[in-house]
């Protein structure tokens, strides 16, 4: 299984509290695009709802439809809320790649694509995917909600500096897993009537307790970064309780497997560092 990545130098950055990499290599690749594809058109503060052929299940809860956010999310539940809000919140029950003020109402900004998919190649992709770092043996998605944010700017219809991020959700109905691919990322910080606000990457279940948002203070970072040792991709499982920050068996060359407690130093393509 080839991710075009893995040409890198590596360093340590030691003001996160848990296992990343960071290293200089290649772009991740996106999920393609295929011809059912659309877009949210040159706008500010949209979205788009989608019924779902199959369940998504977040935080213990199944779904049936979403809405795809121009604000870097998907938000879940009966009422769609796609405001830039702190988590954990009672507001929004949200899946967040990069929760911004994502501007594209200018004819030079880049769109947000959107789809459902049942691609035989992007279902297979999934897999693998996951299971380079999640030990699902059997976990096969039957479909993916994918959604590109290509080359969009930020409010007030700034496009100086852009960002190139993707979601893929993979679900069989009963087990899903979220996947958040960082290509570049430009800006993290915009202007809105409160001043100035950043950006951030997160979950939240809506319940005012359960949800995270990844300690990364600089988030021009992401795409040399991973919770998965593979820089610009992230994956969580998101059907349980709880959403853990980073898989809890991870395979070589990330972390230990099962029960094992010797360092994966040998087989490392990079440093890695347990950060307390």
């Amino acid at each position: 299984y080839n991710h075009h990545l893995f040409e890198m130098t590596a360093r340590i950055v030691a003001a996160i509290p848990y296992v990343i990499l960071v290293c200089s290599v290649n772009s991740i690749q996106l999920y393609s695009k295929t011809s059912n594809a659309l877009d949210l058109g040159h706008a500010d503060d949209t979205d788009r709802i989608l019924e779902l052929p199959v369940n998504l299940v977040f935080y213990n809860k199944t779904y049936s439809s979403l809405a795809i956010c121009n604000n870097g999310m998907i938000s879940l539940k009966t009422r769609y809320r796609c405001d830039v809000l702190d988590i954990p919140n009672t507001y929004q029950t949200l899946i967040g790649p990069f929760i911004s003020d994502v501007d594209t109402t200018p004819l030079d900004s880049g769109k947000v694509y959107y789809e459902r998919s049942d691609s035989p190649s992007l279902l297979s992709r999934a897999r693998d995917d996951i299971r380079l770092t999640y030990r699902d043996e059997t976990f096969n998605p039957t479909l993916l909600i994918i959604a590109t944010y290509d080359h969009v700017g930020y409010y007030p219809a700034k496009t100086n500096e852009v960002n190139t991020f993707q979601v893929v959700l993979a679900t069989n109905g009963v087990t899903s897993y979220a996947l958040f691919l960082y290509n570049a990322i430009g800006w993290t910080r915009w202007i809105s009537n409160k001043g100035v606000r950043s950006a951030y990457v997160g979950f939240n279940e809506g319940d005012g307790a359960r949800g995270f948002v990844l300690p990364i203070a600089n988030l021009t970072v992401l795409p040399q970064t991973s919770n998965v040792h593979v820089p610009g991709l992230y994956v969580y499982k998101i059907d349980g309780t709880d959403i853990p920050i980073a898989p809890a068996s991870i395979v070589y060359p990330y972390g230990a497997a099962a029960g094992d407690a010797s360092l994966p130093s040998a087989d490392d393509r990079g440093v890695l560092v347990e950060l307390q």
